[in-house]
């Protein structure tokens, strides 16, 4: 969806769902192509947002019950970037770096 992104409830790596145990986000760093590598199928949606450090979204996708996702950041500039992965009300935040 278009407009506002709101993170009302962050997941610590203390309180990490069950669908994030297992999860690869490679390479990293990448020089544009990332893959997001779920260990079992989902049953729900993924919503997958990337933003840059001053916290403007540079990418948003979302993929219907993916097992794994193919992200293209090869016209972003090289940077360290946070992802955001949200499936129902979970969110999951982690760092990338794209160096070409």
């Amino acid at each position: 969806t278009a407009g506002p992104f709101v993170v009302d409830s962050l997941v610590s790596t203390k309180n990490t769902p069950d669908w994030a145990n297992g999860l690869l986000i490679m390479p990293n760093p990448t020089s544009g192509q990332l893959a997001v590598i779920f260990p079992t199928q989902m049953s729900d949606d993924v919503h997958f947002s990337v933003f840059d450090m001053t916290g403007r979204l540079v990418l948003q996708q979302m993929t219907e019950a993916p097992q794994r996702m193919d992200v293209d950041l090869s016209k972003v500039s090289d940077g360290m970037y946070t992802v955001l992965i949200r499936i129902r009300d979970q969110v999951l935040a982690r760092k990338i770096v794209v160096s070409k």
